[in-house]
C-alpha cells in the first residue's frame, strides 16, 4: 500500500518531509494521489475487518474493540491522564468504524480536511 500522506501528524519528524516532497506536486495531483491513498486504506480496513474470516469472530472483535475502546460513551474522567487514554482509545475506534461504514465520498470529506 502507499505510504499515507493524509492527516499530516505533528509529532511524526517523517510528516515535515512527506509534506515537502507533495509540495512539488501540482493541486490535481495531489488530490488523486490522496484520494488513491484514501481508497487504498479504506479497501485495506474492509478486507480486514469485514473480510472472509468467520462472522462470529469480526462480530466478538468489534464488540471488544467497542467496550474497550469506549465506542458510542463519553470519554470523560476526572483524571486527566485517564481522560487522554481514553479519548485516544475512541479515536482509534472512531477510525476503524469511519473506514467501514462511511461510503468513499464522506470519508473523503472526513479524512482530507487541511490542518491548519
Amino acid at each position: 500500500m502507499s505510504e499515507e500522506t493524509l492527516e499530516l501528524d505533528p509529532f511524526d519528524p517523517e510528516d515535515e518531509s512527506r509534506a515537502l516532497a507533495q509540495r512539488d506536486l501540482n493541486k490535481d495531483e495531489r488530490v488523486d494521489f490522496a484520494q488513491h491513498i484514501l481508497r487504498d486504506r479504506r479497501d485495506a480496513y474492509l478486507r480486514f475487518f469485514g473480510g472472509t474470516g468467520n462472522p462470529g469472530d469480526k462480530r466478538l472483535v468489534m464488540e471488544d474493540l467497542r467496550k474497550f475502546c469506549r465506542g458510542g460513551q463519553t470519554t470523560w474522567a476526572d483524571d486527566a491522564r485517564l481522560h487522554a487514554l481514553l479519548t485516544g482509545r475512541n479515536e482509534v475506534y472512531q477510525r476503524i468504524i469511519d473506514h467501514l461504514e462511511l461510503n468513499f465520498d464522506d470519508l473523503w470529506t472526513r479524512y482530507s480536511k487541511v490542518p491548519e
